[in-house]
């Protein structure tokens, strides 16, 4: 996204965040391994997130028939550029008349994110996302303008955002990709986020100016996988905890 968050609302102004990582399978050891070989991140999309009510803000057409006929008639013309102007005004005249609002699924399912906190060694955490210790803990330096740094906080709050579909931009988007129930609040998240190419999915991406800090290991993480992650480690002068 081209929209930057306020710099209060960075990652970079608390100088590292940590990611938590189970490992309870050869297949989730592998993709680990890719964390700290490749310095990639994954992504899963919006969607696909804990919290039912999230990306599911209250959705309205503000305007009246002119300003939602103009919304329509825009949106066929860039969508169906082989259609003429007559059968364009004449469909944006009848979704004007009758705007069927869409469900947050269609509007957000290219959209997807990568979830960071701001707490080191977290029980809560290690319980939820880390395995119950069964797993790791990458702390990313989040330098002002790096890419982990531009990580957006997460704000929590129980009342739905409202998303006025004709006056929707990237600020307003980037408040609903970071708004979160308040019984999520003890997580103290950060987000990164993404487009995606296949709706409903999630993929790696890898960014060149990631630094992972060190990596903590959970006190049930098997020991051999406790063992090749020291090995990679110290290869690649990354502290283990």
């Amino acid at each position: 996204m081209i929209y930057s968050p306020p710099p209060d609302d960075l990652a970079s102004r608390l100088g590292v965040i940590y990611k938590y990582r189970k490992i309870s399978s050869p297949e989730e050891f592998r993709q680990a391994l890719a964390m700290i070989k490749y310095k990639s991140l994954w992504f899963w999309h919006l969607t696909g997130q804990n919290d039912e009510n999230e990306c599911n803000p209250k959705v309205i057409f503000g305007g009246g028939y002119g300003a939602r006929y103009k919304y329509f008639k825009d949106d066929f013309k860039s969508a169906y550029p082989d259609w003429s102007m007559k059968i364009i005004k004449e469909k944006a005249s009848r979704a004007a008349k009758k705007p069927r609002i869409p469900r947050s699924v269609d509007v957000y399912k290219k959209w997807t994110v990568c979830c960071f906190s701001a707490k080191a060694n977290d029980v809560d955490l290690w319980h939820r996302y880390g395995g119950g210790g069964s797993g790791i803990v990458l702390a990313y330096e989040a330098k002002k303008d790096s890419s982990i740094g531009m990580a957006a906080k997460v704000k929590y709050k129980d009342e739905k955002v409202v998303l006025d579909i004709l006056r929707l931009d990237e600020e307003k988007s980037y408040e609903i990709f970071t708004t979160k129930q308040k019984k999520w609040e003890c997580e103290e998240e950060y987000r990164m986020v993404e487009r995606l190419d296949v709706p409903f999915s999630g993929k790696d991406i890898v960014y060149p100016d990631v630094n992972i800090l060190s990596i903590r290991l959970g006190e049930r993480l098997e020991d051999h996988y406790r063992t090749d992650i020291i090995d990679l480690c110290q290869n690649l002068n990354i502290s283990i905890i």
